[in-house]
């Protein structure tokens, strides 16, 4: 009961507990009534200007509220994240009202990011994928004010999100991806240049994540036993001063992308060579970077090398990350079983590795009756 008497003093107070804006359980406790009526009338009034106040919460301050009690339990880059996934929502969205937010409103912001242009020049629309990724942060928002302010607005929900038309005529997304032959072309442009032939031979045939690359030591690599150990990540995005910021180096994606695998011969002999041209160096020693040295190569200057090289030897242009869908059609094209695929890649699911390149699986229709055990 919010409405409580003190017997040794013979009077009455109210008692009213909320959530203020940091995610704090706070109390506020009124002055001695000599009445149960008063002090009742007390208690409406503080509960009246507690949600005069929780009425004017913005997108803006739920955001930053968000990001308060998140900074504690996400990685930096998980931060970053947020705040570019709320940058396109922010410029729309950003001043309104939570409580205020209507279903016309909502779907003007959609409008909005349907002609929302990105990408490095400003020259391409969002995708849908993005689209909804910015659709559910606002729908967090919404339930981090009803959480913490008791504001309750579901026109999110009901609107929904973004569907694009061709996607649905299609559902199987294509992967993009080098074949082997492609890949060779491509990598025939490193031929001269030691480092990036070995580092784009390990992206294709070891399918790791350009930060796992870019994170490798020499203490990585087991020569003898010919495994390398994937446990770490490397960024420059949480420092872009490249030249004088601190190396941001962090635990892989997932606990399953802590890997150790083996590596593919032609690989393994591009490592020799290379480790051979570091060992030359004086300084040298087993934690310098696989590739870079000292320091990792840029991210930046590795993808204009790859955009070079495709243009150069007339492959498709693939995304840095799109080597780990390269590898994946490499494996399963050798016969590789799609358990073994998932612990190769790092997946924390099969279930994950068969959604994405479940096309990439050779199954022969034809045969299917004369496999062992039938369908």
């Amino acid at each position: 009961m919010p409405v409580y008497k003190d017997k040794e003093r013979n009077s009455w107070y109210a008692r009213f507990n909320y959530t203020d804006a940091e995610g704090n359980k706070r109390s506020l406790k009124s002055k001695r009534y000599q009445t149960k009526a008063e002090a009742t009338k007390k208690l409406a009034e503080m509960q009246v200007e507690h949600q005069q106040v929780s009425s004017r919460i913005t997108f803006n301050d739920a955001f930053e509220e968000y990001i308060s009690e998140q900074r504690s339990k996400v990685k930096p880059t998980t931060h970053m994240h947020y705040q570019a996934l709320y940058d396109h929502i922010k410029d729309d969205l950003g001043n309104v009202v939570i409580e205020k937010l209507t279903v016309p409103r909502y779907k003007a912001f959609k409008q909005y990011l349907d002609n929302r242009l990105v990408g490095k020049d400003k020259d391409v629309l969002m995708s849908t994928s993005r689209k909804n990724r910015c659709h559910r942060f606002v729908k967090t928002l919404c339930h981090l004010a009803y959480q913490n302010h008791g504001i309750k607005n579901d026109v999110p929900d009901r609107v929904g999100g973004f569907v694009n038309p061709i996607e649905i005529e299609d559902e199987d997304e294509e992967i993009v991806f080098l074949t082997q032959d492609e890949f060779q072309s491509f990598l025939k442009e490193f031929d001269n240049d030691m480092v990036y032939h070995t580092l784009f031979s390990v992206l294709f045939f070891q399918g790791i994540r350009i930060g796992e690359a870019l994170a490798l030591t020499w203490k990585d690599i087991d020569f003898d036993r010919e495994m390398m150990k994937i446990d770490k990540t490397y960024t420059s995005k949480i420092n872009r001063s490249y030249q004088t910021g601190e190396l941001y180096i962090t635990k892989p994606k997932t606990k399953k992308s802590i890997r150790t695998i083996p590596i593919e011969q032609s690989t393994l002999e591009d490592l020799k060579k290379l480790k051979g041209y570091y060992s030359a160096f004086e300084e040298f020693d087993e934690s310098w970077f696989v590739f870079g040295g000292i320091r990792p190569l840029s991210e930046t200057s590795i993808a204009k090398k790859k955009d070079d090289a495709c243009s150069a030897a007339g492959v498709t242009r693939i995304t840095l990350h799109q080597f780990r869908h390269s590898c994946a059609s490499y494996l399963f094209e050798i016969g590789a079983k799609p358990t073994a695929v998932q612990k190769y890649l790092g997946h924390s699911k099969l279930s994950t590795t068969m959604n994405i390149y479940t096309h990439l699986y050779p199954e022969d229709l034809m045969n299917i009756h004369k496999k062992k055990g039938g369908l």
